[in-house]
């Protein structure tokens, strides 16, 4: 139902929904009812009384009258109907109506008044004014009758209408109390099984609180907690104990074996029993898991080479191991389970196949291992079947093309522990201060936990405000954590607005080296190679970065991060180009002032703040010597050149297309380095990525969790790598 598009997506909302929308319906009737019943001939009687009196006083004045009879009439109307009455000689009325469009009490006693006088007449109903003028026409002059306001407009309807806004109010925000009150228990449930999940141990830090029904949930939930614990200790303990109570048989095999004479069927027996202790092994592998071991750094060339050499003996001639680069350090591993995960998955690859080859190649600070074959592989929807415990796909169970069903579990568990869910635990740590510094869209999940869990988060991934914006900021104001930019240019902002009202902050000022194009011309950027792009004329960087700042994608997402951090509107942030990269930012106050922040191009400088906040603490880093700098260069950029700067207005209308944006622009990376586009090419593909209807129509759905995010994500990935060009 399209209905549903438009409810809230959280319990916390549902709830306040709940409370206010019956209370609106319930304040609206009364009033209205209210309006009809009583303000209606409540007004209408005033207005009535009113006119009756003017038409007395109107009855009593002849129609030429004298001094004295307009003297009389003053007595008599202050003495009985408290009015203060004037007549003018020799005036006429200009206006012969009063206004009554958007004044109900005006035209009541419009009504009233040309019900009861024949006379031309007008009025002055001046809500500003204590008073109201009445002015009747004479012959010979105007009759003015000053009445004061409560003759004719009510003042209890407003009390009435104020104590019931008001009284509504209060007892909604007593309600959204105690309904914080009542969703935090659920929170903190949720959570709980989030972290059951990653397998952390939450005996500590979970306890039953809440309202019955919640602490039922709570207590359902230890109950499952503690059943599969108890199965989990129980397959390990059958397992260990089979597999343990089986190595003594066939040990008094072996060694009965070794004293018979050698003959074909004996070196067969001998084989079954090699056979059944590597079951055994695996059983006793999968049972006691791997991931308990601590992660050292350890040399990844050396650990694939023993590998290979290894799978030579047994497979000799048909693996081979490819380094694409010379140089590869050392990463931090739990070195004997990787080496038991990449033997797992290379046995079971050639079972099927007759040659694998493994590929070993450095991406910036992470290494990629590709294994390839030339076997059937695996159905994809029979993927995730596969890694399942004790699944074989091969239905016959024949050990010369299959095992035990648990090598690819296995190495399955490993490499998770060593990725994704190894960082998601990690980023669940309660801690006092954390940073999240994981270069593009990968970081933005463990932003987003470590906003939960830390009281201080140094954000130096702009991708986890670019796509997440929003719920960042939310998660942080719920947690009450404090959020302290990293990137140079967001920190330079938040050290101007120390101190400073936010309401006097009128606009903020990016600066941009320009990157190593930004002399070139148009034509010339167009056969721009990968190499060029990645000549930075100020530092050296990892290779995304370089690109990024080569192709201003960079400044067009530091927009947007400002753009959430700072409240801006996307109007209030500009971009500057600034080759010198000593003014990082620049702060532009309502009273036209500037305040900037200047330091030597070091991130250092940004670290060091964000570690230390908010105090300032010695970093060996040299201040800005201005005399050997002589001058610093401004100049706008060149949109037709740098297209990202336009393309990113889309973004700033409407901050929910971050996710595409950003998506969109990691593809065109991705495509530009492996040489499939050419440099220019990355701003219309991202162009034309964000132009996608489907993709529109799902942010117009406003995402509300990380689910959505991830999942917009992704099919704007597949969507960006179908472009053609």
């Amino acid at each position: 139902m399209q209905f549903r598009r438009y409810l809230p997506k959280t319990l916390f909302n549902r709830l306040v929904a709940i409370i206010l929308v019956p209370m609106f319906l319930v304040q609206l009737i009364t009033v209205l009812i209210f309006f009809e019943r009583h303000w209606d001939s409540v007004t209408r009687q005033m207005a009535d009384a009113l006119a009756s009196e003017i038409k007395l006083l109107i009855d009593r004045l002849p129609p030429k009258p004298s001094p004295q009879d307009i003297n009389n009439l003053q007595v008599y109307a202050l003495k009985y109907f408290n009015f203060h009455v004037d007549f003018e000689t020799n005036s006429k009325i200009k206006k012969n109506d009063i206004e009554t469009n958007t004044n109900y009490t005006a035209f009541a006693f419009k009504q009233a008044m040309n019900s009861r006088v024949d006379n031309n007449w007008t009025a002055a109903l001046n809500k500003n004014s204590d008073n109201v003028f009445i002015y009747i026409q004479f012959p010979r002059g105007i009759l003015t009758i000053k009445a004061g306001k409560k003759r004719l407009f009510s003042s209890t309807s407003w009390l009435f209408i104020g104590w019931t806004i008001g009284s509504s109010l209060i007892l909604f925000f007593i309600a959204l109390f105690f309904i914080q009150g009542q969703v935090k228990p659920i929170r903190r449930l949720a959570l709980a099984a989030r972290q059951l999940g990653l397998g952390r141990d939450i005996t500590n830090t979970f306890q039953l609180e809440g309202a019955r029904e919640i602490r039922a949930a709570g207590r359902a939930f230890q109950a499952m907690r503690h059943r599969i614990k108890r199965h989990l200790n129980e397959r390990t303990t059958m397992l260990a104990g089979v597999s343990h109570d089986l190595r003594t048989p066939l040990t008094r095999m072996r060694l009965q074996l070794e004293l018979l004479k050698k003959t074909p069927e004996i070196e067969e027996l001998a084989k079954d029993i090699a056979e059944m202790e590597a079951m055994i092994e695996t059983y006793l592998a999968f049972s006691r898991g791997e991931v308990s071991e601590t992660l050292h750094s350890s040399d990844i060339r050396q650990l694939l080479r023993d590998i290979t050499e290894q799978l030579q003996r047994s497979y000799p001639e048909r693996i081979t191991l490819i380094f694409n680069e010379d140089e590869i350090p050392n990463f931090p591993i739990r070195a004997s389970s990787i080496r038991r995960a990449l033997m797992n998955i290379l046995e079971n690859a050639l079972r099927y196949a007759f040659y694998a080859e493994i590929r070993v190649r450095r991406i910036e600070d992470t290494v990629m291992i590709q294994i390839d074959d030339d076997g059937p592989g695996i159905p994809y929807n029979r993927r995730a079947e596969a890694i399942l415990p004790f699944k074989r796909l091969e239905a016959s169970r024949n050990q010369q093309t299959g095992g035990t069903g648990l090598g690819l579990s296995i190495a399955n568990d490993i490499i998770l522990s060593h990725g994704r869910d190894a960082l998601l635990d990690l980023a669940c740590t309660k801690v006092d201060w954390s940073m999240s510094a994981i270069v593009g869209f990968s970081g933005v999940e463990v932003s987003l936990l470590c906003a939960e869990h830390s009281k201080i988060l140094a954000l130096a991934n702009k991708e986890a405000l670019v796509c997440a914006g929003k719920l960042l900021l939310s998660i942080c104001k719920t947690y009450n954590t404090k959020l302290i930019p990293v990137d140079s240019e967001h920190s330079a902002i938040f050290q101007c607005l120390i101190g400073e009202r936010r309401k006097d902050l009128k606009s903020i000022t990016l600066t941009a080296s320009g990157g190593p194009f930004r002399n070139w011309s148009l034509k010339r950027m167009g056969s721009a190679t990968l190499k060029e792009a990645l000549k930075h004329p100020n530092w050296r960087m990892g290779t995304r970065i370089t690109i990024d700042s080569a192709s201003l994608f960079n400044k067009s997402l530091e927009l947007i991060e400002a753009m959430h951090l700072f409240e801006l509107e996307f109007s209030d942030v500009e971009v500057i180009i600034h080759p010198q990269s000593i003014v990082h930012s620049m702060v532009n106050f309502k009273d036209g002032s500037t305040l900037a922040q200047l330091s030597v191009p070091d991130m250092k400088g940004p670290i060091g703040y964000a570690l230390n906040y908010p105090k300032r603490l010695n970093i060996d880093i040299e201040n800005v010597n201005f005399a050997k700098i002589g001058s610093l260069e401004f100049y706008m950029p060149d949109k037709e050149k740098f297209r990202s700067l336009e393309i990113v207005e889309k973004v700033g209308r409407n901050l929910d297309l971050g996710v595409i944006f950003n998506a969109a622009k990691e593809i065109a990376l991705d495509r530009f380095i492996s040489g499939e586009i050419a440099f220019l090419d990355m701003a219309d593909l991202v162009e034309k990525t964000l132009a996608e209807s489907s993709l529109i129509n799902k942010i117009a759905k406003k995402p509300q969790k990380i689910s959505d995010i991830l999942e917009i994500n992704e099919l704007t990935r597949d969507i960006a790598e179908k472009i053609k060009f």
